[in-house]
């Protein structure tokens, strides 16, 4: 809920704001598609004052990125991570993911949808 409401506050001082950039961390947390695409379109139109670091899981949100990065954590012996800039056909197939669970041609349709969108 705090992400969202920041995203309010954030949205109506944008223009006067000297904050370079704001970070969002699962602010997609229980929302719906409706809600999901009020909240992707605000993003967007704070993208144009401030650099936005968003970490979600939903598609219709993440699709608005001018970049994607794919971070994928392990854990064995040490934790590690790796993170991935994703570009073309690779950000597609990862939109499509997300909305599906899995990469099939009915997902990447969707996720081609979102970004011509």
């Amino acid at each position: 809920e705090i992400s969202r409401v920041m995203l309010a506050i954030k949205s109506i001082f944008a223009q006067s704001d000297d904050i370079d950039t704001v970070i969002f961390d699962e602010i997609d947390t229980g929302i719906s598609g409706k809600a999901s695409q009020s909240v992707a379109d605000e993003i967007k139109e704070l993208a144009k004052f401030h650099q936005i670091v968003l970490i979600t899981h939903q598609p219709i949100i993440a699709s608005k990125a001018d970049k994607h990065f794919y971070v994928r954590k392990s854990q064995e012996d040490e934790t590690k991570v790796e993170v991935y800039v994703l570009t073309g056909d690779n950000r597609i197939k990862a939109l499509a993911e997300l909305a599906g669970g899995e990469i099939n041609e009915r997902s990447i349709e969707f996720a081609k949808s979102l970004v011509n969108a």
